[in-house]
């Protein structure tokens, strides 16, 4: 099975976004991740873990916080070709559990621990975590 079987359609925000604007666009579009974006070019991912572990110890309220200041900037990648198997170890040697999926440059989407789980089972836990 292919990245681009079980991939879903990315959420994106700027880097000058709120995260209190970013959070409530997690909540409502009932996701864990956003793909950060400047002019047309990937350049972080807001996951609902950097919330936690990088905004909640700054004491400022979140609509004074932009994404940027919390976003990864150390992005892993996957091509929409690559199998599901190789993204699900990729995550898990990682540690990450939202994985851009980038081909020629451009964002064609994004691919989660949870689609892995739910779409591709006989993966298994083992490769992802």
């Amino acid at each position: 099975m292919k990245v681009n079987e079980i991939m879903r359609k990315p959420e994106v925000i700027g880097p000058n976004a709120s995260i209190k604007d970013a959070a409530n666009l997690m909540i409502r579009l009932e996701i864990g991740s956003l793909i950060v974006i400047t002019d047309s070019r990937v350049i972080g991912i807001l996951t609902d873990g950097d919330i936690i572990k990088r905004f909640i110890s700054m004491d400022r309220p979140a609509s004074e916080v932009f994404v940027k200041e919390i976003m990864t900037t150390k992005i892993v990648k996957v091509s929409s070709n690559e199998s599901v198997e190789y993204a699900a170890h990729l995550m898990g040697e990682k540690n990450i559990s939202h994985l851009p999926v980038i081909d020629k440059g451009k964002l064609v989407g994004i691919l989660t621990s949870s689609r892995i789980l739910k779409h591709a089972p006989e993966i298994g836990m083992d490769a992802l975590f």
